[in-house]
């Protein structure tokens, strides 16, 4: 649908300004020609380390968290171990002070 010269041709340039939400930006610059007979020619870039095989424009997928690596202590595993040895720090605390009011021991107050 891009208008271009019947007679000699039309070049266009490609600069991606904004790139789609979790996609890299391209700094490259692209350029293509349309022919006189409309038909459209090889896409150039020019950043040699950007190829357009095919003459389709590929987008990169922006990487934003690293990837898992299966380690075993990951900080909600330690939260749950730490809340279950305070859990039965307390519970033994608990059991601590039932069998010591039975016998008839006394509780030290707590300061």
């Amino acid at each position: 649908g891009l208008a271009y010269d019947s007679s000699s041709g039309t070049t266009y340039t490609l600069k991606e300004t904004k790139a789609p939400d979790g996609y890299v930006k391209s700094d490259a610059t692209y350029s293509f020609t349309i022919a006189a007979d409309g038909s459209v020619g090889a896409i150039s870039s020019t950043d040699s380390s950007q190829t357009v095989p095919g003459n389709k424009i590929t987008n990169a997928k922006a990487i934003t968290a690293l990837p898992k690596t299966g380690a075993w202590w990951t900080p909600q595993r330690v939260e749950i171990i730490g809340l279950g040895l305070v859990g039965l720090s307390g519970l033994g605390y608990g059991i601590t002070l039932i069998l010591k009011k039975r016998s008839g021991t006394r509780i030290p107050a707590i300061r």
